[in-house]
């Protein structure tokens, strides 16, 4: 990993019209890492290295979750379906059986509950 202070430097050195072959010697790096940053700085106009938040992304916002928790709540006989379209989203009933598993509640007897810690699973 390349310090900050160093790239700038780089680019700088790049911006002037120094050859890819003599900043590579200077710095001790490769050709392709001075492209790469060249073009990193042009794209976004910063030289610090990009977020590594890839993956895939959630299916639903915190603040959709939250909605979910809200209404279970407020009425704890509503269905996945009922849920789904309340709040019109756009996901399947799956996900949101999955996100209301992670929000800790069981559908048991046509109710919503909170999963009891000390019940055998």
């Amino acid at each position: 990993m390349i310090a900050n202070n160093i790239r700038e430097s780089i680019v700088a050195a790049r911006q002037r019209g120094l050859m890819v072959k003599d900043i590579c010697k200077a710095y001790g790096i490769k050709a392709n890492a001075v492209f790469k940053l060249s073009r990193l700085y042009r794209e976004t106009g910063s030289v610090s290295p990009r977020t590594s938040a890839r993956g895939r992304k959630p299916a639903l916002s915190r603040e959709q979750i939250g909605l979910i928790r809200d209404l279970i709540l407020a009425e704890n006989d509503i269905t996945l379906d009922e849920i789904k379209e309340r709040l019109h989203l756009e996901v399947t009933i799956v996900t949101i059986c999955r996100i209301v598993k992670k929000l800790g509640f069981s559908y048991k007897k046509r109710v919503y509950t909170q999963a009891n810690a000390t019940d055998r699973t």
